[in-house]
């Protein structure tokens, strides 16, 4: 066995052996493997020395989100607006009742009843006679739409037109009260603008709504005037009305003017 110095001054021996030898020379060469593999590493990671080692080298995944930022508008354009979904009809399935006369409409459950006035039930103004004026002139002027009634279960609905102010053609409502009771409001959007519907409760001496029933009257803008409540009824209960009575209101509600 040789014994020979390197340039440290350390002395190593040489077993001469060639299996000792190759073995040399696999450990180089996975020295230098290894090193290189470290060398790639540390440039796409950083090894900082304080980092503790693991057998195992974990694998690191990053999902990257793509962020997309809206294009500008254009100068003096108007960005667009996400679309609506429509509203839904709330009055699907009612019927449309039109007056082309004095230019409305509003809307109505199947099971309700809509009446002009009957030329029975015109009156013609003593100074109208007077001045030469026909009750035949007069009802062809006006006609039996300048009085509409909305019969609905236990309630009812009178619509009169500007002309008939003061029922001047027609009684279109109601004109007294025979008990007393508490005064009664509501606030109605009516084609896009809030009124306020003022009247009574009248409680007799029963629940039936010949005794205890309610009379409520709003006017338009435009002079119409409209009155609900509960129709006279032996049987029915003012408990029998304020079953449909959010269905009245919803009728006086559709009420619409016509361009």
């Amino acid at each position: 066995m040789d014994e020979r110095t390197d340039l440290s001054g350390h002395t190593s021996r040489q077993t001469g052996q060639p299996g000792s030898r190759r073995r040399g020379r696999q450990v180089a060469l996975l020295l230098v493997i290894g090193a290189a593999i470290a060398a790639v590493g540390c440039g796409v990671v950083s090894c900082g020395e304080d980092e503790p080692t693991t057998d195992a080298t974990p694998t690191v995944t990053v999902k990257v989100t793509p962020t997309v930022q809206p294009s500008p508008a254009a100068e003096g354009e108007t960005p667009e607006t996400p679309a609506t979904l429509e509203a839904e009809d709330d009055y699907a399935g009612w019927l449309t009742y039109t007056n082309d006369v004095y230019g409305y409409e509003f809307r109505y459950p199947s099971g309700a009843e809509v009446a002009e006035t009957p030329i029975g039930g015109f009156r013609l103004p003593a100074e109208e006679y007077e001045a030469g004026v026909t009750f035949e002139d007069a009802y062809d002027l006006h006609t039996g739409k300048v009085c509409v009634t909305v019969s609905y279960e236990f309630g009812y609905i009178n619509i009169s037109a500007p002309p008939n102010e003061g029922f001047r053609y027609v009684i279109c409502g109601r004109t007294g009260r025979a008990y007393e009771g508490p005064d009664r409001e509501d606030s109605l959007l009516i084609d896009g603008t809030t009124y306020t519907a003022g009247g009574f409760e009248e409680q007799g001496p029963g629940e039936t709504l010949n005794y205890h029933n309610e009379t409520l009257i709003l006017t338009l803008d435009d002079g119409t005037r409209i009155e609900y409540g509960a129709g006279p009824s032996e049987t029915a209960t003012f408990e029998d009305y304020l079953l449909i009575r959010d269905d009245l209101l919803r009728i006086v509600q559709s009420y619409h003017k016509l361009p």
